[in-house]
């Protein structure tokens, strides 16, 4: 059982044995009660919401760049929303950067583990990233981006 929409999403498992098979209004299968229940993470290291304007640079000869919003970010990997991006995905490298005000932008290494539909916002695609960095790499541009959110909330309009 799996809720994919959730940032915290949580797989419960179970084994059973199926007790019948029932076809009189539709199609059923009679599972007998689970004897025990596992609750397994689906990810390595919790996501904090977040949401940040964000470019993803493609790391090919076209150096495609698509904007749009970084979503969530944890320690390996974060969730950036844009519209679809028009290329191959597997095996291929991006440049995930984040424009700081007054600097040059933040920026990080990224691949795309999955895709799935925006639940709000159909036109739109959330994508699954993996920072494919060393893990100083990736502390430093965690650690810059939470400060810049910090920044950004801090400061009084105009």
């Amino acid at each position: 059982i799996v809720n994919e929409g959730d940032p915290n999403a949580t797989i419960f498992a179970y084994r059973g044995s199926i007790s019948k098979l029932m076809s009189s209004v539709g199609r059923w299968v009679v599972l007998d009660y689970p004897r025990n229940v596992q609750k397994i993470s689906l990810r390595q290291h919790s996501r904090l919401p977040i949401s940040l304007s964000c470019n993803m640079r493609s790391s090919t000869d076209s150096q495609e760049s698509f904007s749009g919003l970084l979503k969530d970010l944890s320690l390996n990997g974060g969730g950036f929303v844009s519209s679809p991006i028009p290329l191959p995905l597997t095996k291929q490298a991006f440049t995930l950067e984040l424009p700081i005000e007054g600097q040059d932008p933040l920026a990080i290494t990224a691949s795309i583990c999955n895709q799935h539909l925006e639940q709000r916002s159909p036109e739109k695609v959330h994508y699954g990233l993996s920072f494919d960095a060393d893990d100083k790499l990736k502390q430093k541009f965690i650690e810059s981006a939470l400060l810049e959110i910090v920044q950004r909330e801090n400061k009084t309009p105009g």
